[in-house]
């Protein structure tokens, strides 16, 4: 297997930095699969990027299940 089958989007969580999850996937991929690029990866930062990213990952049929998180601090 050289894909994992996960797909993230990920999005800017405050207003004047923003800590990327990236490294976490590229772990776990490297971990399950030997392959720190064996996930699929997006990144939105407006509602027109979000929307594009839900295409391209609703056009393939490669994920099969889709889980949302978002994380954000109460003034972001």
């Amino acid at each position: 297997m050289t894909d994992t089958g996960i797909a993230v989007i990920e999005s800017t969580w405050w207003k004047k930095k923003n800590t990327s999850v990236r490294g976490f996937f590229e772990i776990i991929a490297d971990i399950v699969v030997k392959n720190p690029h064996g996930y699929h990866y997006e990144m939105a930062n407006n509602v027109e990027g979000l929307k594009k990213a839900i295409e391209t990952l609703s056009s393939t049929k490669t994920f099969g299940t889709y889980t949302w998180r978002c994380m954000a601090t109460p003034t972001a």
